[in-house]
């Protein structure tokens, strides 16, 4: 399997390279990879397992086979959470925190998720730069859903 810290980089080493590598479409074994990610939305991992920790999805969807992982991706803030255990970094939420600021439940995703909706997409990145650039106090988890669909 590819190392979360790797992004697209280690999904491509792994899939595009070696599993897929007959595809004449690159676009199409993208989708591939990009579907077959979408096991997460039925897993957490777990420090003492790869080094990562938290869930796929929210406590509601959690071990439900369904689209919660991509929407996760896209409709939810993530921040970067550096050091969760040697040499390993991952997205958390930074909208997810009741008013003791614990979280209820812990989500995240790693570079070889979030890599899937935002590398090399030009489109998105001006989108997202335009916004930022043109409204007073938008913040970047704004601009992004105001990018939505890009």
């Amino acid at each position: 399997m590819p190392d979360g810290n790797d992004g697209c980089t280690g999904l491509k080493n792994i899939f595009l390279d070696h599993i897929y590598n007959k595809s004449k479409n690159e676009k199409g074994a993208w989708r591939l990879v990009a579907a077959i990610s979408g096991a997460h939305t039925l897993g957490q991992a777990k420090v003492e397992n790869s080094g990562f920790n938290g869930h796929w999805s929210d406590a509601s969807n959690q071990g439900k086979f369904n689209n919660d992982y991509y929407r996760s991706m896209l409709l939810k803030g993530w921040g970067p959470e550096l050091g969760i255990s040697t040499g390993n970094d991952q997205w958390q939420r930074i909208d997810q925190f009741n008013s003791s600021g614990n979280v209820t439940h812990k989500e995240m995703m790693l570079n070889s998720d979030i890599c899937l909706a935002y590398n090399n997409n030009s489109a998105h990145d001006a989108c997202v730069d335009a916004f930022m650039a043109n409204t007073t106090g938008m913040t970047l988890n704004q601009a992004n859903g105001n990018c939505r669909g890009l």
